[in-house]
């Protein structure tokens, strides 16, 4: 199947490791020209390195993209380099696990300017570029927290912001359809990332010695019904398909890649 991504330009945030860099790979290898963000230069280099390997077209901007400037440079220089911006992924990550009571008033605002400000700052950068051409593709990496709390412990700041961010993909959706535009949302569950491996050993105080471990620990802790963890590319192939030709009419909609672990019929 030609997805019709030879050519286009995608800017991927969060693209130098776990569920960015293999969005990039794929998108590469349907031959986008893709620049990839992110905070670490070195681990920016290797994804960079491993994608030209497979002979795909990728610049590396070092940035940060929660913050205004930093998203305008990421998206001057894709321009530069490839011209204008067709697909835009939003995958900044943070996650603080607070409660009520050990979250203070700057944890909510310093939350909402990474996980809600970040989108709308990379919207409004690639949005007038994708309207003059009448097509683009906005596409966010959140979490199974975007269709409804995750129960067992604090994490009050993701469930507020989450669904922030539903919302406003939904709005921009509406607002941006008549252009040719698509909006969407992957809520991702248990993937193997060494953010994951990390996430768990600090929730639980026990280490997981391979993603084998952690895999069996959070199958049993979830229930998750295909009865594994998530790897990468099945978030990522999700993304490149949307981000697609093929994709478009398919917008304001917000899909879980979780193994069936979200309840609720919609």
């Amino acid at each position: 199947m030609d997805l019709g991504l030879t050519g286009k330009v995608a800017v991927v945030s969060g693209g130098s490791k776990g569920i960015g860099r293999e969005i990039a790979s794929l998108l590469a290898a349907e031959g986008a020209n893709v620049v990839i963000a992110a905070r670490g230069e070195a681990a920016l280099r290797a994804a960079a390195e491993r994608i030209e390997a497979s002979g795909g077209s990728v610049r590396t901007v070092v940035a940060d993209m929660t913050a205004r400037d930093d998203v305008a440079r990421v998206v001057g220089v894709a321009t530069e380099q490839f011209g204008a911006v067709d697909v835009a992924v939003s995958n900044v990550y943070p996650v603080h696990r607070r409660g009520l009571d050990d979250a203070s008033d700057a944890d909510f605002t310093t939350e909402f300017e990474s996980m809600v400000m970040s989108v709308i700052y990379l919207a409004r950068a690639v949005v007038p570029q994708m309207k003059a051409r009448r097509f683009g593709r906005l596409l966010n990496i959140g979490s199974v927290t975007m269709k409804g709390p995750t129960f067992g412990f604090p994490m009050i700041l993701s469930h507020v912001m989450r669904p922030a961010v539903v919302g406003l993909n939904k709005s921009l959706a509406n607002e941006l359809g008549e252009f040719g535009i698509t909006v969407n949302n992957i809520a991702v569950g248990s993937i193997k990332t060494e953010r994951a491996r990390d996430s768990f050993e600090k929730r639980t105080g026990s280490s997981a010695a391979s993603f084998d471990d952690l895999e069996r620990a959070r199958v049993a802790e979830l229930a998750i019904p295909m009865g594994r963890m998530g790897d990468p590319d099945d978030v990522a192939s999700l993304a490149v398909f949307l981000a697609s030709e093929r994709a478009g009419y398919i917008t304001g909609q917000t899909i879980p890649v979780d193994g069936g672990r979200t309840g609720g019929l919609y």
